[in-house]
């Protein structure tokens, strides 16, 4: 892998992320549901249902046999094929990238065979997540969540099962507007290969789509992920963590098991990879920031959330070995990598409820600068930021190995920072904060002037991210 993670990872990952979007964005006009059209991935596309319609959802992945435009169009035929089962009306999917390089030309390709089974059948690709996981990943790898109509009452609410085939899901809509957000584990599950603690990647998933869903302030009823494999793995732990965090989060948590025969590499003879989609109801209007809010920076556990494991992996095996995690420093580095992400989202549900945040921000792909200056960017708004918490001693140690400079390595960690929230009332934001037993620190005032983004002060270095 490239060695400047920011110039072959982060920003040719946003370069892909636009190609596709501009590509998949004629599919939107296959659906009469689109209420909003948001041409960006990560952008919210939003449906709008009929009153005598209820929701189906559940996923698939493309097929192991084939390869470029041919795979990205197998994932496609499956949905359709899952639901013709029910009779339903396909409306649209979402999608999750997972490649080795995020070759322009491959997503050019993967997008065709997308778009063309997408026309062919009248569905809207509404939102995806493209990843590069260096080599992780066997070219690319695709799974994906689709969202039918069936008629209200045909099948009871909640989580089903198609026997031998697949999970599935039926919800009202309650005439509000829909939307689906995609996203994956990615290469932190090597780490759980080699930590042998498969099930805790389900924190890492359900936090990266729900703290998405929970920036918009959306309610998420179902999250429906593929859990690909080769060789044994830990059925009833999975189904355990599986049914409490339905449980603890009040959703309907979807796991169907795909054989992902030799599109991923991993570490020992247990392989595995986890990614999919959520599916939510939105707020008649979403959350911003304004100017003189007050911008916190939270934290619960020190833990690297689901960003920056491909370059963290390749330093720890540059430096010690294929089996760097076995001995000393690495066993060391593997028990703070191993740690499970923050889910965020029923915290941040019960800020916005009470009028205790006006924004919230999670520190994934990007962190800094791609989630929390950028989007303060895009309104024209800027906070100068200081006393954050301590970066965790594992990240120092990573970043110093890593040949970055400090603002690089904070452009793909959140460096203790797990996300931020703004607010113009602390006093409320605190009492739920500590209720969930969440930590937080005072880090600046968000600003309106000629300049936008984040400035950074840390230990006398000054950072600064645009977010253009």
């Amino acid at each position: 892998m490239d060695k400047d993670y920011m110039r072959s990872v982060v920003k040719k990952g946003d370069e892909g992320s636009r190609l596709l979007a501009e590509l998949c964005a004629p599919t939107l006009d296959n659906t009469p549901y689109l209420a909003r059209k948001e041409r960006s991935m990560g952008g919210v596309n939003t449906l709008l249902f009929p009153d005598d319609k209820d929701v189906l959802i559940f996923s698939a992945a493309g097929d192991n046999d084939k390869e470029g435009k041919q795979h990205a169009a197998s994932l496609v035929e499956r949905l359709i094929i899952r639901a013709e089962i029910f009779n339903a009306e396909p409306v649209g999917f979402a999608n999750v990238i997972d490649s080795s390089t995020g070759d322009l030309g491959l997503l050019a390709c993967l997008a065709e065979g997308m778009v063309s089974a997408s026309n062919k059948h009248g569905v809207a690709i509404l939102n995806g997540e493209n990843a590069i996981l260096g080599d992780r990943v066997k070219s690319a790898n695709m799974v994906g969540t689709l969202i039918a109509l069936i008629p209200k009452g045909m099948i009871p609410y909640g989580k089903h099962h198609f026997p031998s085939a697949f999970s599935y899901a039926v919800i009202p809509h309650n005439g509000r507007l829909v939307a689906i957000n995609s996203d994956g584990v990615g290469s932190k599950c090597e780490i759980y290969e080699r930590k042998q603690s498969f099930s805790l990647s389900l924190f890492d998933s359900l936090a990266m789509k729900l703290d998405d869903a929970a920036r918009i302030n959306a309610e998420t009823l179902v999250v429906s992920d593929i859990l690909e494999t080769r060789g044994e793995y830990p059925k009833e732990a999975f189904r355990l963590i599986n049914n409490y965090l339905e449980r603890e989060l009040g959703i309907i948590y979807l796991i169907d098991r795909h054989d992902v025969g030799e599109r991923i590499s991993g570490y020992g003879n247990s392989v595995f990879h986890l990614g999919g989609s959520a599916v939510s109801l939105l707020p008649e209007k979403f959350p911003s920031p304004h100017e003189g809010d007050l911008l916190l920076a939270l934290q619960k556990s020190q833990n690297p959330r689901s960003n920056g494991l491909t370059e963290k992996r390749r330093i720890m095996t540059e430096i010690y070995g294929k089996d760097w995690h076995k001995d000393g420093k690495g066993k060391e580095i593997l028990a703070y990598l191993s740690m499970p992400s923050t889910i965020f989202y029923p915290t941040v549900r019960e800020l916005f409820k009470n009028n205790a945040a006006t924004a919230f921000f999670h520190m994934s792909g990007g962190a800094l600068d791609g989630k929390l200056a950028r989007p303060l960017a895009n309104l024209g708004l800027y906070a100068e930021i200081s006393n954050l918490f301590e970066p965790p001693p594992e990240e120092i140690f990573l970043m110093q190995h890593s040949g970055k400079s400090v603002q690089d390595w904070f452009a793909i960690s959140p460096m203790g920072n797990e996300a931020y929230i703004t607010t113009d009332d602390e006093a409320k934001a605190a009492h739920i904060l500590e209720k969930h037993g969440i930590k937080h620190r005072v880090v600046g005032k968000i600003e309106k002037q000629e300049r936008t983004g984040a400035k950074v002060h840390l230990d006398g270095t000054v950072m600064y991210y645009s977010g253009r």
